[in-house]
């Protein structure tokens, strides 16, 4: 509320890891930013969370790391985005 930026944390456990259940409720939490009009959804992941770095590759997303604070930074524009 008040902003059209979204920041998610997700988290699949490891026995349903690889099997494209991160992939899809983050497809969801786009199209929810989307139907919401926002801007962005962004996230801020530990370097070594390979597989959440894949799905935002995947999706879209520009990821870069943050000397500052060690941290990579993932961004997804959702403006201009076809439904």
């Amino acid at each position: 509320y008040g902003t059209d930026k979204a920041e998610f944390s997700l988290e699949v456990r490891d026995t349903f890891q690889r099997c494209g259940l991160g992939t899809e409720i983050l497809r969801r939490l786009i199209a929810i930013g989307r139907d919401e009009q926002l801007h962005c959804v962004c996230a801020v992941i530990l370097p070594r969370n390979r597989g959440m770095l894949r799905i935002c590759d995947k999706l879209g997303f520009h990821a870069h790391y943050r000397e500052s604070d060690q941290l990579m930074h993932a961004e997804l524009d959702l403006t201009g985005m076809g439904e």
